[in-house]
């Protein structure tokens, strides 16, 4: 990581928690379910497994939602943790292509994140959200200011898009790290090249 916007963004301390009753080694992400994974791993005692403790495992599970739906509130949940900042200001830099917090951080960003700790022959396991309560009961989100319009900029609305690939399209099947991207490349390659092309935040990462 070569900033402090990247600490932000992407954790250097990548967490996979294992529901070990169920089998399961599941990575939460922002808004999707994670206060409800992390809530159950404390009320069972599930043990983590951090960063290089990852590459170990030959199957990691994760839950998706959809994208725009999870943007918008993600910027709003960011948007009332930071009350004290200017939101006309927060919007245009958004319109610009700056995210500042990883609670909007798109799906796919934090895939990768993961990514960088898995060995390449493990498997990404990929669900819809609603299949997280078999794991752990999911509390309903509940906008914190929907009124505020999240910002959209070129960048993000193609980042949506390789989000909207991952949770309608390769949910329930299991990927390499590999055939993740060339899925998302082939699906969508307009999107696939601005992001992990352009001047997207995708390029901290190895």
């Amino acid at each position: 990581m070569f900033t402090r916007l990247d600490d932000i963004l992407y954790p250097s301390k990548v967490e996979v928690i294992h529901f070990e009753d169920k089998g399961k080694y599941i990575y939460p992400i922002f808004k999707c379910g994670r206060s409800a994974i992390k809530d159950q791993a404390e009320l069972k005692g599930y043990k983590k497994l951090v960063n290089e403790q990852i590459r170990k495992l030959s199957d990691v599970d994760v839950f998706l939602r959809n994208p725009k739906e999870r943007y918008r509130s993600g910027f709003q949940t960011y948007i009332h943790n930071n009350f004290e900042l200017d939101y006309q200001t927060i919007f245009l830099l958004g319109q610009q292509g700056y995210v500042l917090d990883r609670h909007y951080l798109p799906q796919i960003n934090w895939l990768l994140n993961l990514m960088r700790y898995m060995d390449p022959s493990s498997r990404i396991h990929i669900h819809n959200i609603e299949m997280l309560n078999e794991y752990a009961p999911i509390i309903k989100d509940n906008p914190k200011k929907s009124n505020l319009e999240a910002p959209m900029s070129e960048w993000m609305e193609m980042a949506l898009r390789l989000d909207y690939v991952l949770w309608a399209d390769m949910t329930g099947q299991a990927w390499t790290p590999r055939e993740i991207l060339t899925k998302l490349a082939q699906d969508d390659t307009l999107a696939y090249g601005t992001v992990f092309k352009g001047k997207g935040i995708a390029n901290v990462l190895p």
